[in-house]
């Protein structure tokens, strides 16, 4: 039989099939859920069969009473089967879709209740919910079903229609109905699939009803990859019929859970069910671990325990199904806890190599997607020689439980880095850390850090600042040290050398300094200064220029002149913020700055705005709240009561912020550095 014949004659049976059963279809071409009717109309069919096995058209006929279905067996193997369309029972025709992803969704054009991969999702951080809609396609779903390890899927919702009938041999066989439909085409594509390679049915078979395919639990052993553990859930009437060999196929395949139902099952329930279960997955129990998969199926059963009789209308004999777990272990959303056991050949393991990827659990119950490497954190302790002092007590200490490490000691190891350096080396994930030195030649110094990666921490004897003393001494020569003018409009002017901040923005123990500093105004205006930032920085003991050249207006966060602390890391803030904003955090590495975050609003060809965080779009309170956190982490660009601070060159008269308190900050930074307190000047 080629598969031009094939086609014909599906297309015969499909088209006999619809005659058959048009005296007991309503108004909307589908059968009431009456047993009569279901089962006269599968009678009908059943009787059109045989008429074809008595002319030799087909192989074979078998009907199934379990399913009021009746299967039609081609001189090839292959089969085309009927499944009743019930009145609230049937999904076909694209009233359903196939939902197929991390959390895999349909969505519900009858119900409007909620879509379970979008409910999930939307209440856990680090999944994304994709919906696979009815025109999804056999190579589709063949296709999917090959890469769920490769697409990390968690869970797979399945909602659409199923059907149970006799195969040839006389046994029970459960099968998912697509909505793809059969062509001449499809034929030859899915030609293998179609055909029984074996003794066994085929994977792939035609329902006529819809003159679509339906998927068996062949199709999944065939297609689908191991996994590592995750849920499928099906709404599909009798989706765990014939023994369960669709529950066994898949949870073969590494699945902790599937989820099916008994018998048929009304789709308005189903969606409660599905929606009910996946809300109830993102929730927290009483030891702070997500509800595990039985409780939720449970929880959403009793919910809905009225809904169930309300939505079968007048129920059929074998119609209300419920739906039944089968498990090989207990199945949660996300695992309570990261287990991880690693061996070599050589009993050793190469820190720098080891890699995870979890989800942290947050105070509401969401997640957090953590992405975590062991780093090495280096600590360098030299006395006043540069010498490394051997000697020295160094303690590491998590700052906080981002860890889970409240209060945990680590004990370093002397070793050397890949530049040859003595160091103190620890472990660890990254976190934030308090850090202890102690040494006869270093005294005590202690210092707080954020490691994402691997980091080095230089302590030395003395004060670091005292090697920026010329580099001050420099630009007061040039700029002239801090005064202050009064002008028009309550203002006060400064110019001069007003802003020395000690600032480790790489965290490796040693302070960089910003020197803020007047520059000539690029007009012949008096009594007005252009404010400037550069940032100095310590190569091998000696100052050494990382940036220059800020220029500060109004309307403008400082062209790489303000800075500010935001998540534990100090930036500067880089470019233009008013009615368009576009915003670059940089940070320190290796002695340069780099763009580490952007913060972007535009004007779209509408007239509305776009926002965007770091390259991606988000929604203008999401992009508020972020921006709020990043400015309130500036210490002098905005006073708290709203006016400017020092970086604008000027000071409202009626400011919180006056210009003993700006003299008074550089004061502390000077006796560090050795020289002369200041004192307030006016011109």
């Amino acid at each position: 039989m080629t598969d031009q014949d094939r086609y014909e004659i599906t297309v015969q049976i499909q088209e006999g099939v619809q005659e058959a059963i048009a005296p007991y279809l309503n108004e909307e071409e589908l059968l009431d859920p009456h047993e009569e009717v279901v089962a006269q109309a599968a009678q009908a069919v059943y009787a059109y069969g045989q008429e074809l096995e008595e002319d030799g058209v087909i192989a074979g006929t078998a009907f199934c009473e379990e399913g009021q279905s009746v299967s039609f067996f081609l001189e090839d193997g292959s089969t085309t089967v009927y499944f009743p369309p019930i009145q609230g029972y049937y999904a076909g025709e694209g009233d359903m879709q196939i939902a197929v992803w991390d959390m895999t969704t349909w969505q519900d054009v009858q119900s409007g209740f909620a879509n379970p991969g979008e409910t999930i999702s939307g209440a856990v951080s680090g999944f994304a919910a994709q919906t696979y809609d009815n025109d999804t396609t056999v190579a589709e779903l063949q296709t999917f079903l090959g890469s769920l390890e490769e697409n990390r899927v968690r869970a797979i919702f399945w909602q659409g229609h199923g059907g149970a009938y006799t195969a040839q041999n006389g046994s029970i066989v459960f099968a998912f109905v697509l909505n793809e439909k059969v062509t001449e085409e499809t034929e030859a594509q899915y030609s293998q699939d179609r055909q029984a390679a074996t003794e066994e049915s085929p994977t792939l078979i035609n329902v006529s009803s819809g003159n679509t395919y339906a998927v068996k639990a062949a199709f999944f052993e065939k297609y689908m990859s191991t996994v590592d553990g995750g849920l499928f859930f099906s709404g599909a009437c009798k989706s765990n019929a014939d023994g369960g060999i669709m529950a066994s196929t898949i949870l073969g395949k590494g699945f902790d859970a599937y989820v099916g139902a008994d018998g048929n099952i009304n789709q308005l329930y189903s969606n409660e069910v599905l929606s009910e279960t996946a809300r109830n997955l993102t929730k927290l129990d009483e030891n702070g671990c997500y509800t595990d998969m039985e409780t939720a199926l449970n929880q959403a059963v009793e919910a809905y325990e009225g809904s169930l009789g309300e939505n079968t209308n007048e129920v059929l004999p074998w119609s209300g199904g419920r739906f039944a777990l089968t498990q090989n272990r207990l199945f949660r959303l996300i695992p309570p806890y990261l287990e991880v056991q690693l061996t070599s050949s050589d009993s050793s393991v190469d820190g720098s190599r080891i890699s995870v990827h979890c989800l942290k659990v947050q105070e509401d119950g969401t997640t957090e997607t953590i992405d975590v490497r062991v780093a090495n954190l280096d600590i360098i302790a030299s006395g006043e020689d540069g010498a490394f002092l051997s000697d020295a007590s160094v303690q590491v200490t998590a700052a906080d439980d981002e860890n889970g490490q409240v209060g945990l000691t680590q004990e370093p190891e002397v070793t050397q880095n890949e530049n040859g350096e003595s160091v103190y080396r620890i472990p660890v994930a990254p976190g934030t850390y308090t850090v202890q030195v102690m040494a006869e030649a270093l005294g005590e110094k202690e210092t707080t850090v954020t490691v994402d990666g691997d980091r080095t921490l230089r302590f030395s004897a003395g004060d670091a600042l005292a090697a920026y003393a010329q580099v001050v001494q420099q630009y007061e020569e040039q700029y002239g040290s801090l005064s202050f003018s009064n002008a028009s409009y309550g203002i006060i002017n400064y110019q001069g050398v007003f802003l020395l901040e000690p600032v480790d923005f790489d965290q490796d123990g040693v302070e960089e300094l910003i020197v803020g500093y007047g520059v000539p105004q690029p007009y012949d205006v008096a009594d007005i200064v252009w404010p400037s930032l550069d940032v100095w920085r310590l190569e091998n003991g000696e100052p050494v220029l990382a940036y220059t050249g800020a220029i500060i207006t109004q309307s403008d966060v400082g062209r790489h002149c303000a800075f500010a602390q935001w998540n534990g890391t100090y930036y500067l803030l880089t470019g233009m913020d008013g009615y368009e904003t576009d915003i670059s955090l940089q940070a320190m590495e290796n002695g340069q700055f780099t763009t580490a975050y952007t913060l972007q609003v535009k004007e779209n060809a509408s007239g509305g705005m776009t926002c965007s965080l770091n390259g991606t779009a988000t929604d203008s309170q999401t992009f508020q709240d972020t921006y709020a956190q990043i400015r309130a982490g500036e210490p002098y660009y905005y006073m708290t009561d709203g006016s400017y601070g020092c970086f604008n060159g000027s000071i409202y008269e009626d400011s919180s912020y006056t210009p003993e308190d700006l003299v008074s900050g550089m004061n502390a930074v000077r006796r560090r550095m050795g020289l002369e307190e200041i004192t307030v000047v006016y011109q």
